[in-house]
């Protein structure tokens, strides 16, 4: 049984340590994201100091948790993002990212096919819960970065739009093993919840809670941010209670809410009153975010097991790394417009790095075991693939800040 005070020491010990490597990032190349999630494995299912067994207090508030982080960063991450410029990138993006997940998870979900023998349905389920950047760790990684508003605009919405083809595809194949066969309406329904009756929630909610603000403006200087918050867990938990995707209308509900005076003279005069709130908000989410992002990275790290660990599905989940990256390079070229031409050479390289897995793979990892399927060794490549690519995006985090941050 750990001590009061060992609990103490080490919760504090990992928030000094997120903070010291976010802080000293231009030093020591290091974003916090990797370290946390290697200590997260190292103290849990590698040393057993937390137990994270199967029914464990860990396991069992995972749910809980894991939308608790994503509703507050993708909240944050909207809360920082232009809408006028993301109006600029999302067509373009949108083509990108779902050639290269398409791309990719035929690439990884051939290659497992060949190499592990799985089924054909089985081996594309991987890939397509592989098929693209984390919506939670590239928001975080890309706030520490130099990079324009463009860029940055453009990579946030790929991380998030790709969460479409990592979930609902999987979802929908392990759906036709389960019963056998699958509705067309209902994988069509899918898809139109998630990218567009999840954005229309998240705009209404945006306009509801300005009309809220101007409404009681005592109770909106003096508690604004708290109010926020409570709604950003309310957007998250009705979304999802109607059938809606909670990170998705979140995340819109961070932009307008934000953005909501720029979209007309109107509107600029109507939330007159109330724009230094948007401003006090923003500057608390950004704290409240760091702290509980890098409790969510060390979180991870303990939701990793390996019960059916072998070198040679360590050599197969490398080279799905590898494969994952060399696509990802292939593509790069085709958003080079969205590169400032006097840093593209350091901004190519945060694009083509940016190729860490994290939450959607890790929830279809779960999925067999849920449903009551034996597929050995899916787990464990899943997770130790995430491992590798999030290596390889520190890697590529190394060299960048190496390049912007020179002497």
């Amino acid at each position: 049984m750990i001590s009061v005070t060992v609990l103490f020491l080490a919760f504090s010990g990992i928030v000094i340590l997120g903070y010291i490597l976010n802080a000293f990032f231009a030093k020591i190349k290091i974003a916090s994201i990797l370290p946390l999630m290697l200590l997260g494995l190292i103290v849990g299912p590698l040393l057993h100091l937390i137990n994270t067994s199967p029914g464990s207090l860990i396991q069992i508030l995972s749910p809980y948790i894991t939308a608790i982080a994503i509703a507050f960063v993708l909240f944050d991450v909207g809360l920082s993002i232009d809408i006028r410029i993301l109006g600029k990138v999302i067509f373009k993006m949108s083509s990108f990212l779902f050639n290269l997940a398409i791309f990719t998870s035929i690439l990884i979900g051939f290659t497992i096919w060949l190499l592990l023998r799985w089924n054909l349905i089985i081996s594309f389920i991987a890939g397509f819960a592989l098929a693209g950047p984390s919506a939670i760790i590239v928001p975080s990684i890309v706030k520490l970065t130099k990079i324009n508003e463009k860029l940055r605009a453009a990579l946030v919405f790929e991380s998030v739009a790709t969460d479409s083809i990592q979930l609902i595809i999987p979802i929908i194949l392990f759906s036709m093993i389960a019963s056998g066969n699958i509705s067309l309406y209902s994988g069509i329904k899918m898809l139109f919840d998630f990218f567009v009756l999840s954005p229309i929630f998240g705009i209404l909610f945006a306009f509801f809670w300005v009309f809220m603000l101007r409404q009681f403006p005592q109770y909106s200087k003096e508690y604004s941010w708290m109010l926020t918050i409570t709604m950003v867990i309310a957007s998250y938990g009705m979304a999802q209670a109607i059938g809606l995707n909670g990170a998705v209308s979140t995340f819109v509900f961070g932009i307008f809410l934000i953005n909501i005076p720029k979209l007309s003279k109107f509107l600029e005069k109507y939330t007159y009153d109330i724009r230094k709130e948007f401003i006090h908000i923003k500057d608390y989410q950004r704290e409240i975010t760091f702290f509980i992002s890098t409790f969510f990275f060390f979180y991870i790290g303990l939701m990793f097991s390996v019960y059916q660990f072998s070198l040679w599905i360590l050599f197969v989940a490398l080279l799905l790394s590898l494969i994952i990256f060399y696509a990802r390079y292939l593509f790069v070229p085709k958003i080079s417009e969205f590169f400032d031409k006097k840093y593209e050479d350091s901004e190519k390289i945060m694009a083509t790095f940016n190729v860490a897995r994290g939450l959607s793979p890790t929830i279809v990892a779960t999925m067999p075991a849920a449903l009551g399927i034996n597929i050995p060794g899916f787990l464990d490549l899943l997770f130790i693939t995430i491992i590798f690519t999030n290596i390889i995006m520190t890697i590529g985090m190394f060299f960048y800040a190496k390049k912007v941050y020179k002497k």
